[in-house]
C-alpha cells in the first residue's frame, strides 16, 4: 500500500523537491546567521542539513521517494531538537515539526499516517516538557533569539501557504478531470449520452423561452453490430473514432455531437438544420471518405457475401 502512495502522486513529489531547495537555502542563511552570532555548533549543523536536503532532492528526482522522505524526516527532527536544546524553546525550531501534519496524510496510508501523527504529537509535547526543566546549552542574546523565532515562523508560514495553494490547485485539477471523464465517451472523446441529455434539456428551456428552433439528428451506423460480430470490436471502435472525427469537422461552431450508444451518434444544432447544411455535411463526408474503406463506407466480406457499413 505504501508503495502505491509513493507512485500515485508524482505532483506531490515534485513539490517535495522544491521544498528541499527552499529548506536548503534557509539553512545556508542560518549558517551565516549563527556564525555571526558566534554559535559555530549551530552553524555547522546547518551545513549537515544542507547536505541532507541535497540528498533528499536527488532522491526525489530519481524516484527514490522512501529515501528522500527518510532524509527529510531525519533532518527536521534532528535539527529541531538540536536547535531547541542549544538556544531554547523560544527559538521556534519546533515550528518545522508542524510541517509534517498536512504532509503525512498525503504520503502515507491512513493507518500509517495516524500512527506517525500520534508519534509526532508525542515527540513535540515531549520536547516542550523537556525544555521546561532544561536551560539552553548555548544561549544567545534575547534580541537574536527573537530574530531567529520570527525567521523560523516566517519560513514555516510561507511553506504552509505554499502547500495550501498546492492542495487547492490539485483538487481543482482533479475536479476538472472528473468532470471531463463524467461527460465524455472514453472511446471517441465525444460527449456521452447523459451529458448530451442534460444539454438538450437546458437548450429546450432556452428555446421555448425565446421561441427559437432546435434541431436534433440521430445518426445510426448501418450493420454496425454485424461488423463487431464478424470483424471484431477493434474494427467497430475504429469506425466510431473516424465517424466522431468526421462529424466534429462537419458541424458548425456552437453545434454539438455526442455518442448516443452502440453505433449511434447524435448531433444537436440551434436553429433549423437546412437542406444546404445537410448537403454540406454529406459533401464533407465525401471529401473525407479516405477515413473509410470505399466511397464513404466500410466494406467487408462474410464468406461469399459482401457487406457495407454506412450511415442512416
Amino acid at each position: 500500500m505504501d508503495a502505491v502512495h509513493h507512485t500515485e502522486r508524482p505532483q506531490f513529489w515534485r513539490v517535495a523537491q522544491r521544498c528541499c531547495i527552499i529548506a536548503g537555502s534557509v539553512d545556508i542563511a542560518f549558517f551565516v546567521l549563527f556564525l555571526w552570532l558566534n554559535s559555530p555548533i549551530l552553524a555547522w549543523i546547518n551545513v549537515l542539513s544542507v547536505l541532507m536536503y541535497a540528498g533528499g532532492y536527488f532522491a526525489y528526482k530519481y524516484r527514490r521517494n522512501e529515501l528522500g522522505s527518510l532524509l527529510i524526516w531525519g533532518e527536521v527532527i534532528g535539527h529541531s531538537a538540536l536547535g531547541t536544546l542549544l538556544i531554547g524553546w523560544d527559538s521556534g525550531f519546533h515550528y518545522f515539526l508542524l510541517m509534517f501534519v498536512p504532509i503525512l496524510p498525503v504520503t502515507s496510508t491512513r493507518k500509517r499516517a495516524i500512527i506517525m501523527l500520534l508519534m509526532l504529537w508525542g515527540y513535540y509535547i515531549g520536547l516542550y516538557l523537556m525544555m521546561q526543566v532544561l536551560s539552553p546549552l548555548q544561549p544567545v542574546p534575547s534580541a537574536a533569539l527573537s530574530m531567529v523565532n520570527v525567521f523560523n515562523f516566517s519560513v514555516v508560514f510561507a511553506m504552509f501557504s505554499y502547500l495550501a495553494f498546492f492542495y487547492v490547485k490539485t483538487i481543482g485539477l482533479a475536479q476538472q478531470q472528473l468532470k471531463f471523464a463524467a461527460s465524455r465517451d472514453p472511446l471517441t472523446g465525444l460527449f456521452n449520452r447523459r451529458h448530451m441529455g442534460d444539454i438538450v434539456n437546458s437548450l429546450m428551456k432556452r428555446v421555448e423561452k425565446h421561441n427559437h428552433a432546435l434541431s436534433v439528428a440521430l445518426i445510426d451506423l448501418d450493420r454496425f453490430k454485424m461488423i463487431n460480430d464478424l470483424q471484431g470490436h477493434s474494427t467497430g471502435d475504429k469506425i466510431l473514432e473516424d465517424t466522431a472525427k468526421l462529424l466534429e469537422n462537419s458541424i458548425r461552431p456552437g453545434d454539438l455531437v455526442a455518442r448516443w450508444g452502440g453505433g449511434r451518434v447524435s448531433a444537436v444544432a440551434t436553429g433549423h438544420l437546412h437542406r444546404s447544411g445537410a448537403r454540406g455535411c454529406r459533401t464533407n463526408s465525401q471529401n473525407h471518405r479516405e477515413l473509410w474503406l470505399g466511397a464513404g463506407d466500410w466494406r467487408f466480406t462474410d464468406g461469399n457475401r459482401q457487406h457495407r457499413c454506412g450511415t442512416a
